[in-house]
């Protein structure tokens, strides 16, 4: 650059106006700026290219650690590729790695920028060794893990040999520890699997024990001795019951006398030796603790077992262990449960067992009253058990269990005992099974008559109580199929007679109504049913119990076919449904079937329908949604006026008082409520239909005498079931005559019924008249002259006796109760009274007696015709008595077509026509001449 000197003035300025001509240096400072600005600018270049440089140094050192990353990527998957090929043991893994990862490294390091060299072979290098060293640490791995697998693998092939072969434990246990040691694990991992080992070997020995217990139960007896854990074996539930024993009874070496036996160990009196023997307790015995645990754990168990039987097995089971334990102490201390611990362990009731027991604390005076106070605390869980089990004594143990800790001994223990309970239940169950088909066959041979004589019972695996039972069951059969065959030709007959009500009654019906199934067609089932109702009051169970299945049914015509034939049925015997079981459901049924048909005139189908809609379940659930309705129905019906029930005439003011008494009275009245309440539901609510119900079923149990004088309702009217003398102006005289009579010799001192004897005149009372009697003779006619006046003063009562004899179509008895002059009712004592029926048969023969004789006499005049011509009763047999006087008197058999059907009966009007045309006929032939002239 050209440096420019600056001019340098030689004087100084002139001030005084002359102008100054010196030049100044502007220009070279401007030159000078150029020049440095252009030195500038190199340097600028020169920076510019260094930073390039620098730049380009720094995408090298980014993309090489880029492909070093990439590099270390695939390493990992090419390491973990290598690893899951490695060998089984591992060998060779650590060599492979290393040579691969050197080959690798050599590769990368090629495409390594010389001026990175030094840096990335520093960091490939440190890659590859910690890749070598992770190889080495896999092929460790992979070597120790074959060890152990290879271990486990051959200690599975020995346990399952030992659980096949017990025997050989000792040989697999030296193998398993052969295998071990020949292993590369490090001695503590060695001496760990063999403990392992040895464990497992030894469970594998319980296990096999346990299902030899199933398999054979017997096998468990000696467990608790084998496994060593006979000094704590505990209550079914795990209660340890031994814990408390020890505490309280207290270990004693020698002998002592306790209340009535000498006593040792916990206080037992007895001894269990090591090979199960047990043996009296003698003064100047002694035992250690082994002996008194073993004998411990033997009584512990059989007290558990008294305990569990008193209470009851369901009920012992349902208690907590401790109370299980608890009570195993009580009884253990008093021999067995006292009675009001057994009570209240058999309610399962905590509180109430606790205080049962603590109440015996006062027992002996009061000797125990700490024990039952802390036994009544551990029922309660208030207290817990300390156990207190004695070291083990191993010498006694199968020493195969030695490697066993006391709490997989005691669980082996218990798995053992539950397998050997399983084991007999399966037993027990198929013995039973075996017992039981064996029995079955039997009793399946008696009722086809396989098995006809008692010796094939005899000769069975049976108990004595059931060859018992079956040898019953074959005499009852053999009685049964003589007593159908009997029965059977009675009903053929037209003679069957039974008491429906009775077993047998019920039987020989059930018979014969098994023969009409099998042996009659379909279609003239019914008339032959009808006609064993007729003669035995009662329905076969299996016909019945068709009646019921079709009149339950939702379907309309099943319900329609079977209330048809039910109302038959009812028709023949009004009583023949309800006295089969199910037969009262059947009946109400019918009740509101004839109902609907006879008194809503709807017609059969119509009425079927009605009741399958109410046989709907969901209309049953609507009961209680009639709860208020039936209280208000209740309120309606409570003045009804039961006496008009009972009044079958038009005239007013005719009803018959309702019971004897206002007792009576009230209970008839209560009867009718409670009827009509429960047919109010049982017709869905109906009040109509309700009251129709319960007036039916109030006229089947109820009815009016007029025997007392007074027309009276009451249960069971003996005009009901007791005859009436025919030709009688009071069919029921002899009734009245025969307990006044009775009546008159239960108390003689009333001279109502027994005049007072006056010399040889007697003196009564007529109407509150005293009147004279001449003689005893006269008392017969004094008796029909108070009759009505003593009838009054009689009040019938009916028992369950009488609704017994009613009911078996029995002559029914009433007790008789007699208003005294006082007005005090005295019962008539000793007997349900019934009237001597001999009178009436001698009645009924004098009648049949005086037919024959007519009917003779009108064969001969035909008089009796002309009388039935006239409006009177028709002879008789007309039809053929004149032919055959003695016929008129022989009843038939009702045919099916006399049984009571739905039909409507003959009009009397029609009748009347019927007499008055036959009159006209007769009378322009001549037949009403005598003679037939």
């Amino acid at each position: 650059m050209v440096l420019i000197r600056p001019i340098e003035a030689s004087r100084s300025i002139d001030i005084g106006g002359i102008p100054d001509t010196r030049v100044d240096n502007s220009v070279g400072q401007g030159l000078s700026q150029i020049g440095g600005a252009l030195s500038n600018h190199a340097d600028m270049q020169n920076q510019m290219a260094l930073r390039r440089q620098q730049m380009e140094q720094q995408v090298d050192d980014f993309a090489t650690n880029q492909a070093f990353q990439r590099w270390q990527d695939d390493n990992a998957l090419d390491f973990a590729k290598h690893q899951e090929g490695m060998a089984p043991s591992g060998k060779g893994f650590t060599d492979n790695v290393s040579g691969i990862f050197t080959k690798r490294s050599e590769d990368f390091l090629k495409s390594v920028p010389d001026s990175l060299k030094p840096k990335f072979a520093e960091l490939v290098a440190t890659a590859r060794n910690q890749w070598i060293d992770k190889g080495a640490a896999a092929e460790i791995d992979q070597r120790n893990n074959w060890y152990r697998t290879s271990i486990t693998e051959r200690q599975q092939t020995l346990q399952n040999q030992v659980f096949n072969d017990p025997a050989m434990f000792d040989a697999a246990r030296q193998d398993v520890h052969r295998t071990i040691d020949a292993s590369g694990l490090s001695l503590t991992e060695k001496e760990k699997l063999k403990k392992q080992a040895d464990e497992m070997l030894s469970l594998t020995i319980g296990e096999r024990e346990i299902r030899n217990a199933e398999a054979n139960p017997g096998s468990a007896v000696n467990a608790a001795g084998r496994l060593g854990v006979t000094g704590v074996v505990t209550t079914s539930r795990g209660g340890d019951a031994m814990s408390l024993l020890r505490k309280f009874e207290g270990f004693r070496e020698t002998t002592y006398w306790d209340v009535n036996a000498h006593r040792v160990g916990y206080g037992s009196d007895t001894i269990t030796t090591a090979d199960g023997r047990v043996i009296r307790v003698e003064k100047g015995m002694k035992v250690n603790r082994s002996d008194a645990e073993r004998d411990l754990a033997r009584r512990t168990k059989e007290f558990e077992k008294a305990a569990s039987s008193k209470i009851g097995a369901e009920n012992w089971n349902n208690l907590p262990p401790n109370v299980q334990a608890a009570l195993v102490s009580v009884a253990y201390n008093y021999g067995s449960l006292p009675g009001n611990v057994v009570d209240a362990a058999r309610s399962g009731d905590i509180a109430r067992i606790a205080a049962s027991v603590e109440f015996r604390g006062n027992d002996n005076g009061g000797v125990n009253r700490k024990r039952r106070a802390e036994e009544a605390s551990i029922i309660r869980g208030s207290s817990e058990i300390t156990r207190n089990a004695p070291a083990f004594d191993p010498a006694s143990m199968d020493p195969r269990y030695a490697n066993l800790s006391l709490s997989q001994r005691l669980s082996l223990y218990d798995q053992m005992n539950a397998a050997a309970q399983r084991g007999q239940s399966v037993i027990d169950a198929q013995v039973k099974a075996a017992y039981e088909s064996e029995k079955s066959a039997l009793q399946l041979g008696i009722q086809t008559g396989e098995v006809s004589s008692e010796q094939q019972i005899m000769q069975s695996n049976m108990r004595d109580s059931d060859k018992a039972t079956l040898l019953s069951a074959l005499r009852t059969r053999q009685g049964d199929q003589f007593m159908t065959a009997q029965a059977l030709s009675d009903f053929q007959n037209g003679a069957l007679s039974i008491d429906p009500y009775s077993s047998d009654g019920k039987k020989k019906v059930d018979a014969i109504g098994g023969v009409i199934n099998q042996s009659v067609a379909p279609e003239n089932r019914q008339a032959v049913l009808e006609q064993l109702i007729a003669q035995s009051g009662t329905v076969p169970q299996s016909t019945l119990n068709q009646l019921r299945a079709g009149a339950e049914s939702q379907v309309p015509s099943e319900v329609e076919a079977a209330l048809q034939a039910a109302s038959r049925f009812s028709q023949v015997n009004p009583s023949a449904l309800s006295r089969r079981d199910g037969g009262s459901a059947v009946q109400k049924k019918v009740d509101d079937f004839d109902y609907y048909v006879n008194s809503l005139n709807l017609s059969p189908s119509e009425a079927a329908k009605r009741i399958a809609e109410q046989n709907d379940p969901n209309k049953i659930r609507e009961r209680k949604a009639l709860e208020p309705a039936a209280k208000e129905f209740r309120k309606q019906i409570e003045n009804t006026d039961i006496g008009s029930m009972f009044d079958d005439s038009w005239l007013p003011f005719n009803d018959p008082k309702v019971g004897f008494t206002e007792m009576q009275a009230a209970g008839i009245a209560a009867d009718y409520l409670a009827i009509a309440e429960e047919q109010f539901y049982a017709s869905g609510g109906n009040p109509e239909l309700a009251k129709n119900r319960a007036n039916a079923e109030m006229k089947r149990l109820y009815g009016a005498t007029e025997i007392t004088g007074t027309k009276t309702v009451m249960k069971y009217p003996p005009e009901k079931f007791w005859p009436a003398k025919a030709d009688e102006n009071d069919p029921y005289g002899y009734v009245k005559d025969q307990l006044i009579n009775d009546l008159a010799a239960m108390f003689p001192d009333d001279q109502l019924l027994n005049p007072k004897k006056d010399g040889e005149q007697l003196r009564g009372m007529v109407e509150g008249r005293e009147v004279l009697i001449r003689n005893e003779s006269g008392l017969d006619e004094y008796r029909r002259m108070t009759r009505d006046q003593i009838m009054n003063r009689v009040v019938l009562v009916s028992t369950p006796e009488t609704g017994s004899e009613a009911k078996s179509n029995q002559l029914p008895g009433y007790t008789v109760l007699y208003k005294d002059e006082q007005g005090n009712l005295q019962t008539l004592y000793g007997k349900q009274w019934r009237p001597d029926l001999s009178v009436v048969s001698a009645a009924a023969k004098q009648q049949q007696a005086k037919r024959i004789e007519t009917a003779e006499r009108n064969q001969v005049s035909g008089l009796g015709m002309a009388e039935y011509m006239n409006g009177g009763d028709i002879p008789m047999g007309a039809s053929s008595a004149w032919d055959n006087p003695e016929a008129q008197q022989i009843i038939p058999t009702p045919s099916v077509s006399n049984v009571p059907s739905m039909q409507s009966p003959t009009i009397k009007s029609d009748i009347a026509e019927q007499r008055s045309e036959l009159f006209q006929d007769a009378k322009s032939n001549g037949l009403l001449n005598a003679g037939g002239h």
